[in-house]
């Protein structure tokens, strides 16, 4: 795993975390957190990871976007395999062609990642 697959993965386990809110959210509530004080280590390192992988997701979400459909689908595919340790997911319409599709989208992503500052040169 590369440097790309890592920043993908941060990308992957923010969007797999984001639950939409139902209803209106108040202005006076809006930024109301609960302390921390009897947080245990493991939740507040979850939260940190997450407040990590959101900065990642925002960047990343967009980039993602732009690609091609056939592209889209291959990262999608390499992710979910790449966060499930094993391959387990199939790409359902490009299956003959996705190593190479999933290796042109990171090809294309590195100097896009790389301009927005998640990477190095």
């Amino acid at each position: 795993m590369d440097e790309i697959d890592e920043i993908l993965l941060q990308w992957y386990r923010y969007e797999l975390a984001y639950r939409p809110v139902a209803g209106y959210a108040g202005g006076s509530c809006n930024e109301y957190r609960t302390s921390r004080q009897w947080m245990t280590d493991d939740e507040y390192d979850a939260e940190v990871t997450l407040a990590v992988d959101q900065l990642a997701a925002l960047v990343v979400a967009p980039l993602v976007a732009a690609l091609d459909i056939r592209l889209r689908i291959a990262v999608t595919t390499a992710v979910r395999n790449l966060y499930a340790g094993y391959t387990v997911w199939l790409n359902p319409q490009y299956p003959a062609t996705q190593a190479s599709d999933y290796s042109t989208a990171k090809r294309l992503l590195r100097p896009r990642l790389v301009m927005a500052g998640l990477l190095d040169r």
